[in-house]
């Protein structure tokens, strides 16, 4: 049976999960809820099936391969990526992945504090503002290595290039002083899989309730 993958109908914080498994050459079934006409933007597709999964914490996305049925992102990505030493070789890119998981993370969810709010028009400037700082720290982290942890591709990786290229959708010239990301999303996008997956994929960002990045 197929793995299933479960979220709304957009890129939101499952496009990284949807590269890894394309990488790694997994067939899943992908399994779509959809929200209700605005303004009430109504969620009962999920609401309605949430605890009936057996999961431990209902939450989208969720993914389930067998017995196996999680929740949460990284959670999800390193149970593909163990299956598949995409965690790292060695103790040193171990190390590299395990501060880069959580840098991926509190990095998307700037944007994301924005971009579900409803003062957004006033909080953009700000965040973009804010943004070079946050760029030039990963920049500086990534450095010249070919990949988040060094030599070797992990799963942090597609989780940077969908967050590093939703920011550049945002702020277009945000990595014209960062070289190395741009590099990075430059030799992310040559994998012949995930060229193919990106020129396919035509997800929104964001879903309607969000201020950016969705069709309405």
């Amino acid at each position: 049976m197929r793995p299933i993958l479960a979220y709304w109908p957009v890129r939101g914080m499952t496009q990284q999960i949807r590269y890894l498994l394309t990488y790694v050459g997994q067939d899943y079934e992908e399994r779509n809820y959809h929200t209700g006409p605005p303004p009430e933007f109504n969620r009962d597709s999920w609401y309605n099936v949430m605890d009936t999964l057996g999961l431990d914490f209902p939450d989208l996305p969720y993914y389930i391969d067998g017995n196996v049925k999680l929740t949460k992102v990284n959670a999800i990505m390193r149970y593909i990526a163990r299956k598949h030493n995409l965690c790292g070789t060695t103790e040193e890119e171990r190390t590299r992945v395990d501060l880069a998981a959580d840098i991926y993370i509190e990095f998307r969810g700037g944007m994301t504090a924005i971009v579900y709010n409803d003062k957004y028009a006033e909080l953009k400037d700000a965040y973009a503002k804010s943004l070079p700082g946050k760029l030039k720290q990963i920049e500086n982290f990534l450095g010249k290595r070919k990949w988040f942890a060094g030599e070797n591709i992990t799963f942090v990786d597609f989780a940077f290039y969908e967050h590093l290229f939703v920011h550049r959708l945002w702020e277009p010239k945000c990595l014209d002083n960062c070289p190395n990301l741009a590099a990075f999303l430059t030799r992310f996008e040559a994998i012949p899989s995930m060229k193919k997956f990106i020129a396919a994929n035509k997800l929104p960002v964001h879903d309607r309730q969000g201020q950016w990045g969705h069709d309405k």
